[in-house]
């Protein structure tokens, strides 16, 4: 059952879940009736959690994530650019095991295909084709164990394509 309180002078307004209600009533004259009303107070209830603290040997917990990321490619420069392709020297040295990833879009860097993927290689200079006018790449490097460098280098590009 619900009940709703409305009362402007102390800024109550809201609708209360009633659980129990008591009457009691006693001959009397005037006629009294007294009457206890028990509210619904769900956060005071023991929500019956037991905490331990020791982890079962049979948890599965997720992977750790890495706390120190690659370094960032901020020597990365473009060396050629023409309508069709571009070519960037990533000034570093790929990590063993892993290499350089280049995107269309700042996120979701990972092994895999899908359509954001331009390119992964392991070699500094890297040669990839442009697909508009107005192009955007985000490069970052990877190692064996596919943590990334912490931020991209972008590149964004305006020059007409090749015709």
């Amino acid at each position: 059952m619900h009940l709703h309180l409305n009362s402007p002078a102390v800024s109550i307004n809201t609708q209360v879940v009633v659980r129990t209600v008591k009457l009691s009533y006693s001959a009397s004259y005037p006629d009294l009736v007294e009457y206890a009303i028990a509210f619904a107070n769900d956060w005071a209830v023991d929500p019956a959690i037991k905490t331990s603290a020791t982890v079962p040997a049979d948890t599965w917990l997720p992977a750790t994530a890495n706390a120190t990321p690659l370094a960032n490619l901020n020597g990365l420069v473009i060396t050629a650019l023409s309508g069709d392709t571009v070519t960037i020297n990533t000034g570093a040295t790929a990590p063993a095991g892993g290499g350089f990833e280049i995107r269309r879009r700042d996120f979701d860097f990972g092994p895999g295909e899908d359509p954001d993927l331009v390119m992964r290689g392991s070699q500094p200079a890297m040669t990839f084709t442009r697909v508009s006018a107005s192009d955007r790449f985000y490069i970052r490097m990877f190692d064996g164990a596919t943590n990334y460098s912490e931020f991209s280098a972008a590149l964004t590009l305006n020059l007409p394509l090749a015709s």
